[in-house]
């Protein structure tokens, strides 16, 4: 049961990473008002929360944790999966 309880997450984890990059995919450099919900820690990104659309992400820089900051959109990419976005704007 752990097993496929795993699996679902991932397969759950994939599919919203899509939806996610394929939602951003054509808006490349757009500037969003964010919230920090992780912080930079070594070599782990920040990660950042988007509210509109929502989208949680990577970001590079260093801004507070808890804060509320605008990012950039660096990245948008369906076919890996992957979004990431810069601070300071």
């Amino acid at each position: 049961m752990k097993r496929s309880d795993s699996i679902a997450g991932k397969v759950e984890r994939a599919c919203i990473d899509l939806t996610e990059a394929t939602l951003l995919a054509e808006r490349g450099g757009t500037v969003f008002d964010a919230v920090v919900v992780r912080e930079a820690n070594g070599s782990r990104p920040a990660e950042v929360f988007v509210a509109d659309p929502p989208v949680v992400g990577p970001c590079l820089g260093a801004p507070p944790e808890g804060s509320k900051v605008r990012v950039r959109l660096i990245a948008a990419d369906p076919t890996t999966r992957k979004v990431g976005f810069t601070f300071p704007a």
